[in-house]
């Protein structure tokens, strides 16, 4: 049998039409079985080369059945009909049929027709925006709790062409109809998320780092860091005094930016490697159109993507919260240099900061300043402490993997614990092991070194060497340096897939044993709770609704422009399109927006958490409440072409 084209099935009742028309000499068509004739187009030039389709027994009982009606209308009245060509599987001999396709300029619409068209979207426009107004008004009334905050998503019909030539010579009611898909309710800021399932009853081992893990600190950390940073530079570095005026922005920056030390600019990249065009900076302030192209133009060749290799090369990752008060510093030192016309290298600024702040960590001068006031950066964790104790009730072993000193760590603990003395919670870990030197514990040769405690005059412990042979790793005993293979040699553990390892670092904590070990991990984000607080928020909602709106109108008008002249409307759609997506962003920050999205994707640091985290929440104690064999389950992520049926089974 000869296969025969068809662009569309009966059940598009657009076509039906067409073929009471033309069914007979399809079905001739199709039956013969010796060859194809062909209709002779009128207008070869335009005819649509589309692939070969077997016509289905459905179609053919589809075909005898619409032969057996009276058509109510003129068919050539009403459709400007196109030839469409196929190439059948032998001869390459082509075979024509009169079916229309919407996708064409074969819909002729009339000057009226258009006008109601374009009317309609008018309408529609404003009665968009005005279900936006009463959305809200009807959140404010909600008075919303904790617990009764509900959103609706909505997703719009497929635009369908009917109402065009139907009798009516009207616009069907439901072209715009709205379906309600879910409803967002109050999200708890202390969820903890999963990108992949995470059986706890399997994990055996759990691992914690202690900054940003184990250890919240309070918000005045980041400015008296910066602080710091800045007099080191002027006491060691010798940069201009002037520079000791700046003050802290906290509202300046986030995490995940990336800093191009060649090009002197701050910028939030996507996953897909794409620069958000509206969070460029040099310096503390936002580019101009015109030096956004320059930008493009002179490093990346016009565009707004990068390579991997251009990251590695030119720029710095800031992905930990000790490395927003170096942004900051950075770019306030930056904007006085260009205010003052001093000439600088960009780089070497780079490299002098990163430099100073290595210095506060390893000098310990940092450590001292939190250690002496203890009570001003560190916060009250009992509530952990008690989660730590539960998994050592239940016979699970814990390591404490850090790279900060022992001192540091056991003034903190007993601080954030309220333990009167580091045995009370030194016996709760099974191996701890300090100065680590992540990530290249992982993969180096390093040897263990073991340590006793002793105690100062002012009654501080530090760790006095021990020189013998390591042949276990002792519970409650203090080892620096060290690496994995030997870690798993000296405890006995099986380290794989049974192991979860909590920190806040991407790179130096969760990165390498995730890749290359296959450990579960849990990425402590503490942003989570300030972001969680604007998704909470009803502004937010009836911003992301109007977004979601204008969004969908323009993919309509899109679908619909060819036949319907709506190029103007679209330009204007468009631009308050990107406005809505803009209005969104500087909910979460002015500058930068949000550190999990760019519009519509996800950000670079985003699709990291995903990547390398199989567990992430804002704080480590939020694990607290679930049971030690509660299975964490992803929300199903769906490709475009899967999401129709996903959301309407």
């Amino acid at each position: 049998m000869r296969k025969l084209c068809l662009t569309q099935t009966t059940s598009n009742s657009f076509y039906k039409n067409v073929f009471k028309q033309s069914s007979k000499t399809v079905l001739n068509s199709y039956l013969k079985s010796s060859r194809n004739y062909s209709v002779k187009s009128n207008d070869n030039n335009n005819s649509l080369k589309i692939s070969n389709k077997i016509l289905s027994p459905v179609v053919q009982q589809e075909f005898k059945k619409y032969l057996s009606k009276k058509p109510t209308s003129d068919i050539k009245n009403q459709f400007t009909t196109r030839n469409i060509t196929s190439i059948t599987d032998q001869g390459n001999e082509e075979t024509t049929s009169l079916v229309p396709t919407l996708s064409s300029s074969s819909v002729i619409l009339t000057e009226e027709e258009r006008k109601l068209l374009i009317q309609k979207f008018d309408e529609e426009y404003e009665k968009r925006k005005q279900s936006v107004i009463e959305y809200r008004s009807m959140l404010t009334k909600l008075k919303r709790g904790e617990n009764n905050f509900k959103s609706e998503l909505y997703q719009f019909k497929n635009p369908n062409l009917n109402f065009i030539h139907s009798d009516s010579k009207g616009l069907p009611s439901d072209l715009f109809q709205q379906k309600n898909l879910s409803c967002l309710k109050y999200i708890d800021p202390s969820t903890v998320f999963a990108n992949n399932e995470v059986n706890m009853s399997k994990i055996d081992i759990y691992g914690f780092d202690y900054d940003y893990t184990l250890a919240q600190y309070s918000k005045i950390l980041a400015p008296h860091l910066y602080q710091m940073i800045l007099t080191n530079l002027v006491k060691i570095k010798h940069y201009p005094k002037m520079i000791l005026d700046c003050k802290f922005n906290p509202k300046f920056a986030v995490r995940g930016i990336h800093y191009d030390f060649n090009a002197c600019l701050f910028f939030k990249l996507s996953s897909t490697f794409q620069i958000d065009r509206t969070s460029i900076h040099r310096g503390n302030k936002i580019l101009s159109e015109k030096e956004v192209r320059d930008y493009f133009n002179n490093y990346h060749h016009g565009s707004s993507h990068v390579t991997q290799k251009y990251l590695n090369d030119n720029t710095y990752h800031l992905v930990d919260l000790f490395s927003i008060p170096e942004l900051c510093a950075i770019s306030d030192i930056i904007q006085i240099f260009f205010d003052n016309n001093i000439k600088f290298n960009s780089k070497v600024i780079y490299k002098d900061i990163r430099a100073v702040t290595s210095g506060l960590h390893q000098s310990g001068e940092l450590h001292k300043r939190i250690t002496d006031n203890i009570d001003t950066y560190l916060e009250k964790n009992p509530i952990l402490f008690n989660y730590l104790k539960k998994l050592k009730k239940n016979n699970k072993k814990l390591f404490l993997l850090t790279n900060s000193p022992y001192p540091f760590i056991n003034k903190g603990l007993n601080y954030i614990f309220q333990t009167k003395k580091s045995e009370d919670w030194r016996k709760l870990f099974d191996a701890i092991i300090v100065q680590s030197s992540k990530p290249s514990w992982y993969n180096s040769n390093e040897p263990f070194q073991k340590y006793r405690l002793e105690k100062d005059k002012d009654g501080d412990e530090y760790c006095v060497p021990v020189f013998e042979e390591i042949k276990s790793i002792e519970p409650g005993v203090v080892y620096s340096g060290g690496n994995l293979k030997d870690f798993a040699r000296l405890t006995g553990w099986q380290m794989n897939k049974n192991v979860l390892y909590f920190g806040d670092h991407l790179y130096s904590d969760l990165a390498k044993p995730t890749e290359e070990y296959g450990w579960k991990t849990g990425a402590i984000i503490r942003e989570l709770t300030s972001e969680i607080g604007v998704h909470n928020n009803i502004d937010y909602h009836c911003k992301l609704k109007w977004a979601f709106l204008i969004e969908e109108l323009v993919r309509l008008a899109q679908r619909l422009n060819r036949i319907g002249c709506l190029d103007d409307k679209i330009k204007k759609w468009k631009e308050e399109r990107t406005e809505a997506r803009y209005q969104l962003s500087i909910l979460f920050n002015k500058e930068f927006g949000s550190i999990f999205k760019v519009h519509y994707s996800s950000t670079f640091f985003g699709q990291k958490i995903k990547k390398y985290a199989d567990l992430y929440t804002s704080r480590l104690e939020n694990f607290e409440p679930y049971a030690l064999d509660y299975v964490f389950n992803p929300i199903w992520y769906y490709l475009p072409n899967e999401i129709q049926s996903a959301l309407f089974p």
